[in-house]
């Protein structure tokens, strides 16, 4: 290799090398996934040594004059849509070890209803607590400690007003029914030897609570729109795991309730389709009228 080559590639080296520092330092002095590439887009090294980025998602700037600006940098203004249901996912250029609480519209966040990777900041939130939000914008603030104090990142997203399709599935060995508005809910349930049985009907995206609850000793789920009984069972040993999904008005779809009195699980059932309540009534079931009601 003659001089010019040399030193032509010591120059690259050197340039890559701030290339590198510049990206990690717009992570907050931590690296994204993997190594930083060489050929990084919108970097710029300044004569003075200090590096300004501006990436593709129309971003903020950092440099090293005029401080760090920390925000969501993807994800921001993403759409929740209850006919097609998935977690929303986020990024900010913030570590997330310095994360101290999540809240949307002003309210924290219960563990479950978010996961956050080891990292910067990629945030999910789960689609089963999004279920529960009315239709319309909200704000989702993530707030970090520093040294200097706490730093708060605010974005807005957006869920649907469409209607959320229901899920229904079926235990070979217990007999229960579930039901879930969570696509991944129900391809994990599925993957775990439930039979899926389809699409069952569809709830809106705001009404009525229709809450959710878990028997730990028999194994299945009970689900009302009723808050007495949801106490109730709750007094006698049921863990409660919120909101599953609405109700319509009574001007909409009528979901069928009936009990079979000689199950041990899954002794609750229902139904939009009026002619399976009836067959289940003719077998023995009893028929508890109307639980909610789902749109058409």
């Amino acid at each position: 290799m003659d001089p010019a080559q040399r030193d032509a590639q010591g120059h690259q080296q050197a340039f890559n090398a701030n290339v590198v520092a510049a990206v990690e330092m717009l992570f907050d002095g931590f690296q994204p996934h993997g190594r930083v590439p060489v050929n990084v887009p919108n970097v710029k090294i300044n004569p003075d040594g200090t590096a300004t980025y501006e990436d593709s998602y129309a971003y903020n700037r950092w440099s090293g004059q005029d401080g760090f600006d920390y925000a969501v940098i993807r994800g921001a203004g993403d759409t929740y849509s209850g006919d097609a249901p998935s977690d929303l996912n986020f990024l900010a250029n913030a570590r997330s070890d310095k994360l101290a609480s999540v809240s949307v519209d002003g309210k924290a966040l219960a563990a479950d209803a978010f996961e956050v990777k080891p990292g910067h900041t990629e945030l999910t939130l789960k689609s089963n607590y999004l279920n529960t939000l009315s239709a319309g914008n909200h704000t989702l603030e993530l707030a970090y400690n520093y040294p200097e104090g706490t730093v708060t990142v605010p974005t807005t997203f957006t869920v649907s007003s469409a209607a959320r399709q229901m899920f229904r599935l079926y235990n070979p060995n217990s007999g229960e029914h579930f039901y879930t508005a969570s696509a991944y809910e129900r391809d994990v349930v599925q993957a775990a030897g439930w039979t899926y049985e389809g699409p069952s009907w569809k709830a809106p995206a705001s009404g009525q609570p229709v809450y959710r609850l878990y028997n730990p000793y028999a194994g299945d789920h009970h689900y009302t729109i009723n808050e007495g009984e949801k106490d109730a069972l709750v007094g006698v040993g049921w863990l409660y795991e919120g909101v599953g999904w609405f109700s319509a008005p009574n001007t909409g779809v009528p979901i069928w309730r009936e009990y079979n009195p000689n199950a041990i699980s899954g002794a609750h059932n229902f139904t939009p389709d009026a002619n399976e309540h009836i067959q289940l009534v003719l077998l023995g079931w009893r028929g508890e009228g109307v639980a909610w009601y789902g749109v058409r």
